[in-house]
């Protein structure tokens, strides 16, 4: 028999009687696994594709892994059969993935937020992590030894499905707890990104408006914020009311709210002032919006609005409401909104005229000695018009009259009136002479 023929196939077989041996292992990774049962689970296998970045669990990244987010409709529930496999052990390091933060500023806009993770095995709840706050991590040693099913389930936490991409990082299936890997070290944490600073010249000014400076954080929905504008890009108004400067921003679901922070330490501001109420749009129907607005300092609520909403009962738009604060050294100023307990639709929120000074009287924060040309606004459905140009920063008064329109309406009725008065004089005088 020619050795030369039969070598090639020998190395064959061999190879494929051992490599099942060395896979069984190294374990199994659940991600080359399909799942038998899929239910409410956006799932991604190996990295996190949509942001396209790798697992990152508690500061350390991971090759490999198994990445959901559970569902409006329920938890994530993903199950495997692992019948007749011979695998013992059921490894995985959980947590809520950093890819969570990437619409919210990162880490810091999804830190304190929670998930919970359950591994079940036939059907029986094996191991549960709890409420698990980012970035904190559970580490899933499950015995699995003759079992036909393992299921794993994602859960909110109980602070609503808000940012809970949730990583089961590593996870893989074993064959004894010598194969447990040691758990990676976390990466250092790196230096905290300097707060940029405000303009020192800001100290020197009576007023300031919050547009004008720098934002310290902010989290709203799709990440916008409207500087002078709403989200959507267009002039702020609040019913009929116009405002040249001011900040608009959205509610969104679950935790955080929606806010913004500026840093106003040492700049000798007393009061924080605004118009607040829902944005007038024409891209959008607001008319169902419904917030509720903060305003912290340093952490600590100084107002707290009752619930806003975009119109009244009868569908007309209602006015703003305005609202002063203490923010007396003050270090942050955080205004914050909320969706008043229903959902998200509508709620476009218009702090218009937002400002800082050192006045108190809202007479002379908004004086501007030489009103600024504003632009025309675009016909809104109101049962009034505005058409008073406002002062820089100020609202404009639906109630208030053009005092120069129509002018040639008043002068034409005078001079027919004179005309009329003379004619009447010139008769009197002609009759009275023929009676002489």
């Amino acid at each position: 028999m020619n050795m030369k023929r039969i070598l090639p196939v020998l190395i064959l077989i061999i190879a494929a009687l051992l490599i099942p041996v060395i896979a069984k292992a190294n374990g199994r990774y659940l991600s080359d696994m399909s799942a038998t049962k899929n239910e409410h689970a956006l799932l991604y296998l190996n990295d996190v594709t949509e942001r396209d970045t790798i697992i990152k669990v508690g500061g350390v990244e991971y090759d490999k892994g198994v990445v959901t987010h559970p569902g409006y409709e329920g938890p994530s529930e993903l199950t495997y059969n692992i019948e007749g496999l011979g695998y013992s052990i059921f490894y995985a390091v959980g947590g809520k993935d950093a890819s969570a933060g990437y619409q919210v500023g990162g880490d810091s806009g999804i830190r304190g937020t929670k998930v919970q993770m359950q591994v079940y095995v036939d059907g029986v709840l094996k191991a549960d992590s709890g409420e698990l706050a980012y970035p904190d991590t559970y580490v899933f040693i499950v015995d699995i030894k003759g079992a036909k099913e393992l299921k794993l389930v994602t859960l909110d936490g109980g602070d609503t499905i808000y940012c809970d991409a949730t990583a089961w990082a590593d996870a893989r299936l074993l064959n004894s707890e010598s194969d447990i890997p040691q758990q990676k070290t976390p990466e250092p944490t790196p230096e905290p990104t300097p707060v940029p600073t405000q303009n020192p010249e800001f100290k020197n000014k009576t007023t300031v408006y919050l547009s004008d400076m720098v934002i310290r954080n902010f989290n709203a929905y799709r990440d916008t914020l409207g500087l002078d504008e709403n989200i959507a890009g267009e002039e702020l108004y609040i019913n009929l009311n116009y405002y040249e400067k001011g900040i608009s921003f959205h509610a969104v679901s679950g935790a955080p709210n929606a806010f913004v922070e500026v840093d106003i330490e040492g700049l000798g501001f007393k009061t924080f002032n605004s118009y607040i109420g829902i944005c007038y749009s024409m891209s959008a129907d607001l008319t169902m919006g419904t917030i509720v607005c903060k305003v912290y300092c340093d952490d600590v609520l100084k107002y707290e609005s009752e619930i806003i909403k975009a119109t009244d009962e009868n569908g007309n738009w209602l006015d703003p409401q305005f609202i002063q604060v203490d923010v007396t050294d003050a270090k942050v100023l955080r205004l914050e909104v909320t969706n008043a307990g229903d959902n998200i639709m509508g709620d476009m929120a218009c702090w218009g005229a937002a400002c800082l000074s050192k006045l108190t009287d809202a007479k002379e924060i908004y004086a501007t000695p030489v009103p600024t040309d504003t632009p025309v606004p675009t016909p809104m459905t109101s049962s009034s018009t505005a058409t008073n140009t406002p002062a820089k920063g100020t609202p404009k008064n639906s109630d208030s009259k053009d005092k120069g329109s129509g002018s040639y309406i008043y002068i034409i009725p005078i001079i027919a009136v004179v005309i009329a008065v003379v004619v009447v004089i010139v008769i009197a005088f002609k009759k009275g002479g023929r009676r002489k």
